[in-house]
């Protein structure tokens, strides 16, 4: 491989657009600000296979400017030490036919007579101390021509006068030097049997990081901080046998006995390791390097998604069509996104491939689906199972929840009304506690158990009342805007009295809120069924036969708690208790 020198000459249009990183410029007191322009020279030239600011062309031998191109400006009083520019920033403003002559722009204070060292850098720092300039060099580049962060600095101008309003192109011209490596990657042959995505090359030095040179001496060797011995090219569009990709490294000296490994990774694989041997990658020049992707090393690891053989239609009721995953936010699907969606094939199946740079948080981690189905979206969590590297095999299962599901495992301990007697017969509704929108009136739930309604009668010398108890569930809000469908609804229920028969009325309403047991007829009722008398908070054994019923994004099941035969003298309750309540779309 041929390393060839390369270097830059621009006559800059000295820009001074403020760079907000920039150091503090002298104070001027009642200055004005100026306009400047100045130029690059008639033409950007650079050796044969070198590279340059700001783009290349195919065969990385010709310069051209970028519309989007800065440099950053120094003027230093001769006289001492202080500074009526430091970083200021210059904008491209015009270029030539070829893009190989250009004009920067910038408004600065006006300067005051008298003579200034000038001193440039390009393109703009990231971070600035005084005449040193600090630029990062990414692990992770595109391959493009647009190489990022072509760092030049420029040969001192010493004793020039101050910039005027207008057209400076005769007092200062800048010649640059790179400081930077270059690497161009040709792709003679492609054994992977499938386009590349990236290519990963690992030096035995650091050679990506922020890289701080010093703008009034280009000859300073630049220094890498915070460095990472892994360059990744990961592309915007696939390459294969015939592309060329550019890459940008810090320049060192490798010795020839330590390789430089580089893999290439297809959509399903990567690539066996090739290896090329160390060189002196000396700054502001090329290192052409041909590499033949090599055959398949490993698959890479697949985690496929899975729903039931039934695909949903045994919970909520129809078939999912869409899935969305919502991982910690920290975490990813090898998507550089916390989010997967996709549509389930045929066997109610999805596949992803995670390449060797996926880190895994998702094992052991709780992560939030969404089903779509024709009619609804439901969500639930999953936590997920372990994920083994390179495995093939790993599978993590969905199960598909009810449109409503509720077996009160959140409920927590409470009593609210369920033994009011006398003037305090009809108690307010409630949020029950532990829940999310299911509301009840003459109620208690045992934590982690179930719930119950108390319905009362109260009386004597034959002159009594009845007070019914009331819950109403939370909306079935899974059911899309605007759809109208049959759910199949499906309980258990038991009953407790200490004097007659506990009595239960069922069905669904719309009536949103909190709905008191005085206001106990239900809007659509399904059933009015007598109770057993052996109930409990841990005893709910008896099961509804499961009916159907009109449901649409607003429908609350609703149940009402009442009794007879108690007598007409006393007081008597009427305990009905619920678990285990679901719901699907019929189908």
């Amino acid at each position: 491989m041929r390393i060839t020198f390369w270097k830059m000459l621009a006559v800059l249009p000295l820009l001074i657009a403020s760079c907000s990183q920039r150091a503090e410029e002298d104070a001027q007191p009642d200055a004005k600000t100026i306009r400047v322009t100045v130029a690059s020279g008639p033409r950007i030239e650079i050796a044969s296979q070198a590279v340059t600011r700001s783009e290349i062309d195919e065969e990385g031998i010709t310069v051209k400017w970028n519309t989007d191109d800065r440099i950053a400006l120094w003027a230093e009083h001769t006289g001492g030490g202080t500074f009526a520019l430091s970083a200021h920033e210059f904008a491209l403003y015009h270029y030539n036919a070829d893009w190989n002559a250009a004009k920067f722009t910038a408004d600065i204070p006006q300067m005051e007579a008298g003579t200034y060292n000038y001193y440039a850098v390009s393109p703009r720092p990231a971070a600035v101390d005084g005449t040193r300039a600090s630029f990062d060099i990414p692990a992770v580049q595109d391959g493009s021509r647009k190489i990022p962060c072509l760092v030049m600095v420029a040969d001192p101008v010493a004793g020039a006068e101050a910039l005027a309003e207008g057209d400076n192109s005769d007092i200062i011209s800048l010649h640059f030097t790179h400081k930077v490596h270059v690497l161009k990657i040709s792709i003679p042959r492609n054994d992977l049997n499938e386009p590349v995505s990236e290519l990963q090359l690992t030096f035995p030095q650091p050679v990506v990081g922020r890289l701080t040179v010093d703008a009034a001496d280009p000859e300073a060797e630049s220094v890498l901080t915070g460095g990472s011995n892994t360059l990744t090219l990961r592309f915007a569009e696939p390459k294969n046998a015939g592309d060329v990709v550019f890459a940008a490294i810090r320049p060192l000296d490798i010795p020839e006995d330590q390789p430089i490994e580089i893999v290439a990774l297809g959509q399903t694989c990567e690539s066996k390791t090739a290896s090329f041997a160390g060189k002196d990658f000396r700054p502001g020049r090329t290192t052409p390097i041909d590499y033949n992707v090599p055959a398949a090393g490993r698959l890479f690891t697949r985690l496929r998604f899975a729903l039931p053989a039934e695909k949903g239609t045994a919970t909520l009721g129809e078939a999912v069509t869409r899935i969305k995953l919502t991982a910690p936010a920290d975490a990813t699907f090898g998507n550089d996104s916390n989010t997967l969606e996709f549509r389930p094939d045929a066997n109610g199946t999805h596949t992803i491939m995670l390449k060797p740079s996926w880190e895994d948080r998702l094992s052991g981690r709780e992560v939030e689906v969404e089903y779509e189905s024709e009619s609804a979206v439901v969500r639930k969590s999953v936590k997920f199972d372990a994920v083994e590297a390179w495995s093939t095999e790993n599978k993590q299962e969905l199960a598909v929840p009810y449109l409503l599901e509720e077996n009160f495992d959140t409920v927590t301990t409470f009593s609210d009304g369920e033994g009011a007697t006398g003037a305090n017969n009809d108690p307010a509704a409630i949020w029950i506690p532990g829940l999310s929108g299911w509301s009840a009136a003459r109620a208690g739930g045992q934590a982690g158990k179930s719930v119950r309604i108390a319905g009362h009668r109260e009386g004597g010398l034959w002159v009594y009342a009845d007070y019914e108890a009331r819950m109403d569930s939370a909306p079935l809000a899974g059911i899309k805007a605007g759809k109208s469908v049959n759910v199949r609804i499906n309980f258990d229920y038991s009953g407790s009295t200490n004097k007659g028969a506990p009595k239960l009325k069922y069905g669904t309403s719309t009536a949103a809120g909190l709905q008191n047991g005085a206001n106990a007829d239900i809007e659509s009722q399904a059933g009015n069924i007598t109770a057993n008398t052996n109930g409990s908070y841990t005893n709910v054994n008896q099961k509804i036969t499961p009916f159907t019923a009109t449901g649409r994004n607003n429908t609350r099941l609703s149940w009402v708690a009442y009794g007879s035969d108690g007598g007409f003298s006393g007081s008597y309750f009427y305990y009905i208790y619920i678990d285990n309540v679901k719901v699907s779309i019929a189908h």
